[in-house]
């Protein structure tokens, strides 16, 4: 662990699949707690900064660079999507586990969109639906989601009727 940032925790592991099965029982334990509260938790693999910030007078260990942001940033997307565990599709890959994929996003203070998923394995028609959605399929996308995921749905129907007049694939994301 490295650190309480405010109502967050941010972990470091070396192993990928760790960092998702220690998410996954963050999430079981709160949840076993039967509290009113939600968690979520977001996670990337990718090359940091550890060392030593501060000053003589207040120091402090920590991991800094576009990992961590990225990081962070598809932690707060747990909250759009309404998942409690998402991690980018290059960390799954390399953590060897299934996944579903959620959306192609462009995340605020990053110049190339990323692929965020679920782990877990993709119902019948998930990826039928995936497809169809990136590809402003909209309609056809939100019968596919419909009764695996109905946010995902409704999205779809939102903009079904009023589709983007620029809709290339991937959802921009103007909030941390």
């Amino acid at each position: 662990m490295d650190k309480y940032i405010g109502d967050a925790v941010m972990a470091l592991f070396s192993d990928p699949a760790d960092a998702v099965l220690a998410a996954k029982g963050s999430v079981e334990g709160v949840q076993a707690l039967d509290l009113d509260i939600g968690i979520g938790a977001g996670i990337h693999l990718g090359q940091l900064q550890l060392g030593t910030v501060g000053t003589t007078q207040r120091m402090s260990c920590t991991a800094i660079g576009d990992t961590v942001n990225l990081a962070a940033r598809i932690e707060g997307l747990t909250r759009v999507f309404g998942n409690s565990v998402l991690l980018s599709e290059q960390t799954a890959l390399a953590a060897n586990i299934s996944f579903r994929r959620m959306d192609r996003v462009k995340v605020k203070g990053r110049a190339e969109p990323v692929v965020v998923v679920e782990p877990g394995s993709p119902p019948d028609g998930w990826n039928e639906a995936f497809e169809a959605w990136t590809d402003g399929r909209f309609a056809e996308a939100a019968r596919g989601y419909r009764g695996l995921n109905d946010s995902l749905a409704e999205r779809c129907e939102r903009l079904h009727a009023s589709p983007p007049k620029d809709w290339n694939g991937v959802t921009r994301m103007t909030t941390k």
